[in-house]
């Protein structure tokens, strides 16, 4: 059985694994998961959102009904302020 030796590579900042017999594995880069995975994921997500609301906004507006198709009149004014116009 192989034992493990783990060690933070300051040149390529990120965690490597070394086995007995010499080879050599990247465990962890902080780069990818610190600074890239989130904007990416970000942007997958946004990207997908904008796409789908938009096809629906062409079709049918299901997701767009409480502008579209308003139950009741929201008022931002008071009766006092509406008197006072």
């Amino acid at each position: 059985m192989n034992r493990w030796y783990f060690f933070f590579s300051k040149r390529f900042r990120a965690l490597f694994v070394r086995l007995e017999n010499n080879e050599l594995y990247l465990i962890f880069d902080y780069r990818t998961y610190g600074i890239y995975a989130p904007w990416i994921t970000i942007a997958v997500v946004g990207s997908i959102s904008a796409a789908l609301l938009l096809y629906d906004w062409k079709r049918e507006r299901k997701c767009f009904s409480h502008v579209t198709q308003p139950k009741e009149l929201i008022r931002s004014e008071t009766t006092e302020q509406m008197k006072k116009r």
